[in-house]
């Protein structure tokens, strides 16, 4: 792919789309962050659009042949403040605006949207994109309605080329806190070890697929590079139960604690990555690995 096209990416400055715009800089993209007004990237060539995405105008996307679509309000973020039928909300209505924003550029204009893994509910088997919609919070229900929107608007212009990716839990170096790894190394660090050291574990029972960012932005990097199309899963396809997840963390940690479970919950979201896997990615480091390089990460600050 000619390095020269522009790229603008919508929650640029967000944990998955900050390590995206300062990956697709170095690799020599002209490269355009819409975020937060307070934001210092590493590579001084990316620009910096301080927008909310139902602020931008027409005459902000000109010149732009690829959209990532990564904005949106997570229930995760413990600082947001905003109540579930107001992220749905926020999240269906800026990516309408987009959409009728992208509909009247006169040029091709390809759309990589991040959905998630939500959008399939829970499931004792792998879940394929041919799986259908079953979300279980607003959340993940304002995802589906997002990809529907998309496929939509597509449909009816042909100028619009999305690209969907349904992504599973993502970790890595940098998280902040509102998501299971870096909210159970907190907890790890705060305990204290001893016989009577513990640390509480919350829906322990649960299964999940984990995503290292540094696999994600590879996968992302690709599909960008392959001018892929349709719909693709992205994460491990392999089942990790949250207790064992804590239990790797507290080894690493080389802390004595005993798990405490709360909220015994034991449902299961794993994603079948085959579709994707077939067009020559597959995430490289094993979880251990990760959670390794995660946690050391979080003792250096």
């Amino acid at each position: 792919m000619d390095t020269n096209v522009k790229i603008l990416i919508t929650g640029g400055t967000g944990y998955l789309g900050s390590h995206l715009t300062e990956y697709l800089a170095d690799q020599g993209y002209n490269v355009t962050a819409l975020g937060r007004k307070e934001f210092i990237f590493k590579n001084k060539n990316i620009n910096l659009l301080s927008k909310d995405v139902r602020e931008l105008i027409f005459e902000d996307l000109q010149g732009f042949s690829h959209i990532f679509h990564l904005a949106a309000i997570s229930p995760n973020n413990k600082n947001n403040g905003v109540d579930e039928a107001e992220i749905y909300r926020q999240n269906v209505e800026s990516t309408l605006h987009l959409l009728e924003l992208i509909k009247n550029k006169s040029s091709s204009t390809k759309l990589i949207f991040s959905s998630s893994a939500g959008v399939y509910g829970r499931g004792s088997k792998r879940f394929s994109e041919s799986c259908s919609f079953n979300p279980i919070d607003l959340y993940s229900c304002s995802k589906a309605s997002c990809e529907q929107l998309i496929k939509v608007y597509a449909h009816k212009n042909s100028n619009i080329k999305p690209l969907i990716l349904r992504i599973a839990n993502i970790y890595g170096p940098g998280q902040k806190l509102g998501f299971v790894i870096p909210d159970t190394i907190a907890r790890i660090n705060q305990s204290d070890s001893g016989l009577d050291g513990e640390i509480a574990v919350f829906n322990g029972q649960s299964v999940r697929d984990f995503i290292y960012i540094d696999d994600l932005i590879a996968a992302i990097s690709m599909a960008l590079e392959k001018e892929l199309t349709g719909t693709y899963n992205i994460g491990t396809g392999k089942p990790t139960l949250i207790i064992e997840l804590a239990s790797q963390l507290i080894r690493i940690s080389k802390k004595q604690l005993v798990i405490k479970e709360e909220n015994k919950n034991q449902d299961v979201n794993v994603l079948n990555i085959s579709k994707i896997k077939k067009e020559g990615w597959t995430p490289q480091p094993s979880l251990k690995k990760g959670l390794k390089e995660t946690y050391k990460s979080y003792l250096n600050n």
